[in-house]
C-alpha cells in the first residue's frame, strides 16, 4: 500500500554536536544535497504515560531513549528537488493512486513530472512511499560522494531516513 510520504526526514550521522541548532551547525555536502542541522546528542521520554486521556496502546510504554549526534534536513524535500532526481535517473515511482492513476511521471530522457499540473515546485514533495523515499536518499548519498570523496568510508551513507527516536 502507497503511502503520503514527505522526505523531510533525510538524514546524516555526525561524529559529534553540542548545544542548539546554530547556523554554524549547518552544513550542505554537494550542490543537490539538502541543507542540513547538526542535532546533539541527548536523552528524553519517549510514549505516553499510561494514564493519559486518549492514549492509544501502541504509544506505550513509555521509556527513556538515549540518541546519539545527528544531522536531519533543515526543509523537506521539494517537489523541483525531487523532479530533478527523476530526470536525472528516470526512476518511476508506483502511482499513489491507481486507480486514478495519480503519481509522478519519468518517461525518461530527461523528462519528469508531479502528480498534479498545478503542484508548486517549492512544495514537499507528496504521493511517496518508502521506496521512493530509499531511492532518492541512494541518489543524494552517491552525489554527496561524488563531491565529497572522503564519505566513500561510510557503506550505507552519509544519507538515510531517520529513526523514530530521532523524528520525536
Amino acid at each position: 500500500m502507497k503511502i503520503l510520504l514527505r522526505i523531510a526526514g533525510l538524514c546524516a550521522v555526525m561524529l559529534a554536536v553540542g548545544g542548539q541548532a546554530k547556523p554554524d551547525r549547518e552544513f550542505k555536502e554537494c550542490p543537490e544535497c539538502p541543507q542540513m542541522v547538526g542535532i546533539p546528542a541527548g536523552k528524553f521520554l519517549m510514549g505516553s504515560p499510561a494514564h493519559e486521556a486518549g492514549r492509544f496502546d501502541s504509544e506505550g510504554p513509555q521509556h527513556a531513549v538515549t540518541i546519539r549526534a545527528f544531522a536531519l534536513a533543515k526543509y523537506p524535500v521539494t517537489s523541483d528537488e525531487f523532479l530533478a532526481f527523476l530526470r536525472a535517473t528516470g526512476y518511476q515511482p508506483e502511482p499513489c493512486n491507481p486507480l486514478l492513476l495519480l503519481g509522478w511521471k519519468s518517461p525518461g530522457r530527461g523528462y519528469a513530472y508531479p502528480p498534479a499540473e498545478v503542484e508548486p515546485p517549492r512544495w514537499p514533495a507528496v504521493c511517496l512511499g518508502w521506496k521512493d523515499a530509499q531511492a532518492y536518499i541512494a541518489w543524494i548519498n552517491k552525489r554527496a560522494r561524488a563531491a565529497r570523496p572522503d564519505l566513500l568510508s561510510r557503506k550505507d551513507g552519509p544519507y538515510r531516513l531517520p529513526s523514530e527516536a530521532e523524528w520525536e
